[in-house]
């Protein structure tokens, strides 16, 4: 019956690092295909392996940008904070820690949330003086973001898990992010599409791929697709960002 019990309790531990996920030992970083839009949703299953200084979980290509970080100001740790708007607003704080987490920023309907085993966190709404990203329609990094404009350097990149990154727009799934091997080699694909994502800050490490994933991802061959929200597009191939 001692062994049972223990069984049992070790069994959701054990499930939840079976699952795939990505991870960045704080030099590597992908840019994706999504663009960020008023009406943008992201929720982001993660988990830091390492708490250093400034670190992007994930972050809108220049300025104003939508972004979740590790604002790094305790000593040998920090909180977690979103930022949005033309302004770069700050949001409430938590203490950011090492546990497995679910982020979500939406945009369209002004509000941030993390989560923790289920339970809300961190929580808040846009103040009424910020226009978050209501114009804005850029490209979305994660484990880091790129400032300034320019988007061969990336700044706060992270050391992280990604087990998931999806994009809703109006309430739709658009993008769905998830950890692959292609090739032998890690990478994000989005399962809507089949496009693959690599390492696009040129670290001469990889990026690690863990965990089990039985996810069957779409062939990208080329051919004009109909994605779930019923629009046209056309894919261009595997790609790295």
């Amino acid at each position: 019956m001692k062994r049972l019990l223990a069984f049992a309790l070790l069994l959701p531990g054990a499930l939840a690092a079976a699952d795939a996920y990505l991870e960045s030992d704080g030099s590597q970083a992908i840019l994706t295909d999504c663009i960020v839009t008023p009406e943008t949703r992201l929720v982001v299953d993660f988990q830091m392996t390492a708490l250093e200084g400034q670190a992007r979980i994930f972050g809108v290509v220049i300025d104003p940008s939508a972004e979740f970080y590790v604002d790094g100001t305790l000593p040998d740790g920090g909180n977690f904070s979103f930022g949005f708007g033309d302004t770069w607003t700050k949001s409430s704080v938590v203490p950011a820690d090492l546990d497995r987490h679910v982020a979500t920023l939406d945009i369209d309907k002004r509000c941030y949330s993390l989560t923790t085993d289920g339970a809300i966190v961190l929580s808040g709404t846009f103040p009424p003086t910020v226009e978050a990203l209501r114009t804005a329609h850029y490209p979305l990094a994660v484990f880091a973001k790129v400032p300034g404009g320019s988007r061969s350097v990336f700044g706060g990149v992270s050391k992280m898990r990604l087990y998931s990154l999806r994009v809703y727009e109006g309430g739709t799934l658009r993008h769905e992010y998830l950890p692959r091997l292609a090739d032998g080699k890690a990478c994000l694909c989005d399962r809507q599409t089949g496009k693959t994502f690599f390492d696009a800050n040129k670290s001469p490490r990889p990026l690690l791929f863990g965990g089990k994933s039985n996810v069957k991802f779409p062939k990208c061959d080329g051919k004009a697709r109909t994605c779930a929200s019923g629009k046209r597009f056309a894919s261009r191939g595997p790609r790295s960002g």
